[in-house]
């Protein structure tokens, strides 16, 4: 057998091939994966919320925190956990079937009711409930049951009021009203088919709110798996982006609805979200009527409009001497008048006091939604009122 020279060379030819490529883009992409990875641990560990937090209810298609959980949540200004009952709200639980001493408020919301920054003993829904109590009648108990989620506006209330609150046999509804409300209904298409979409629902579904089958298997179809802090935070950020421009083209007059709702101006854009709103809120008190229950809109009091950060809201305005900064509250007084029902505008009561305690804030630095103090006030306010109407809690 012929031994290798090893003196003598062989030289190969080795033509380029795709597998150097391959391997680069491997090296790439894995490295790519590894910064993701290492920026969502680093995110979760320190307690920033993922979208997860949020999850489909398969019997509504509604979205809820996930139940009966303690999710950390925390920004630069605030820590908090969230506690969740079993239907997946910022509450504790209440019994589905209501003794007969107790009288029962539900509030449905965006996110001030949510009250995600706060922990659930310092809410004003928990303080509005305990102060209640504290000057209730003797062998009556009431009960203030929170539906709030974030991002929702009056006619994603109306959903949460019939797909939840109105299974709790409310003596009381409470609508908690936002300036963003007006922003999130005022584009929405085909809403009269939505709201008999509603009234169809708790028709066809023996009057609990929840889904018929094939609705509940569609939405079991349509929800998504977990998304990361990471992705989400991007996709959020293009809707936000593809959401703004979308208005700005709706805007015949150029400007964002945020100002023409404080403008003393009227436009046909300001006008149908009001419409929208009339349309929304009369729906709302028709179904809390039907289920035995009174109706209150409750306006909730924005701290950027309160002092000191009123002054300079008014200034960031295109137009500051438009600025009609309670004209919300007055298009509301004119709706719930139309209706026949009740209306109670916090930013009076809040403003005054704001400017009597001086200059104490009750936001968060860093977020525009109530702190502890700004929950205490906002309680203090709701319960002044009702103590004022009794004839909404009797």
């Amino acid at each position: 057998m012929r031994e290798p020279d090893h003196n003598s060379l062989d030289i190969i030819s080795v033509e380029p091939t795709k597998s150097g490529w391959f391997k680069k883009v491997i090296l790439i992409l894995f490295g790519i994966v590894l910064s993701f990875i290492i920026l969502e641990v680093g995110l979760r560990c320190l307690g920033f919320a993922a979208y997860e937090m949020k999850e489909t209810d398969a019997g509504t298609g509604l979205r809820v925190f996930k139940a009966s959980s303690s999710i950390p949540y925390r920004s630069i200004c605030f820590s908090n956990t969230i506690k969740t009952n079993s239907l997946g709200f910022h509450s504790r639980e209440y019994s589905r079937e209501k003794p007969p001493n107790v009288r029962r408020i539900i509030v449905v919301g965006d996110s001030f009711v949510e009250s995600a920054q706060v922990s659930l003993e310092k809410s004003f829904f928990s303080l509005l409930e305990h102060r209640l109590n504290e000057t209730a009648p003797v062998g009556v108990v009431y009960e203030v049951i929170p539906f709030g989620i974030g991002g929702n506006g009056t006619l994603a209330n109306l959903q949460y009021l019939v797909a939840y609150g109105l299974n709790f046999q409310p003596d009381l509804v409470i609508d908690a009203f936002n300036t963003s409300d007006l922003d999130n209904d005022a584009f929405t298409t085909n809403l009269d088919a939505k709201i008999e979409a509603l009234r169809n629902q708790t028709a066809h579904s023996g009057g609990d709110g929840s889904l018929p089958f094939k609705d509940r298997l569609k939405f079991w179809t349509k929800k998504v798996l977990k998304h990361s802090i990471v992705a989400v935070t991007v996709y959020s950020k293009y809707l936000s982006f593809k959401s703004w421009g979308n208005e700005q083209e709706s805007l015949s007059e150029g400007a964002p609805l945020v100002e023409q709702k404080f403008s003393a101006t009227s436009t046909k854009e300001i006008e149908r979200a009001w419409e929208n709103q009339s349309k929304i809120l009369a729906a709302m008190q028709g179904f809390s009527e039907q289920a035995g229950a009174r109706f209150l809109l409750v306006s909730m009091a924005d701290a950027m409009r309160l002092h000191p950060a009123r002054d300079y809201f008014i200034s960031q305005f295109s137009k500051p001497e438009d600025v009609v900064i309670d004209l919300p509250e007055k298009k509301l007084d004119d709706i719930m008048a139309q209706l026949g029902g009740r209306h109670y505008a916090m930013l009076g009561d809040l403003q005054e006091k704001a400017v009597s305690s001086g200059s104490e804030e009750l936001k968060w630095t860093c977020d525009a939604h109530y702190n502890e103090i700004g929950h205490e006030w906002a309680a203090d306010a709701i319960l002044k009122f009702l103590k004022n109407h009794p004839e909404l809690i009797e």
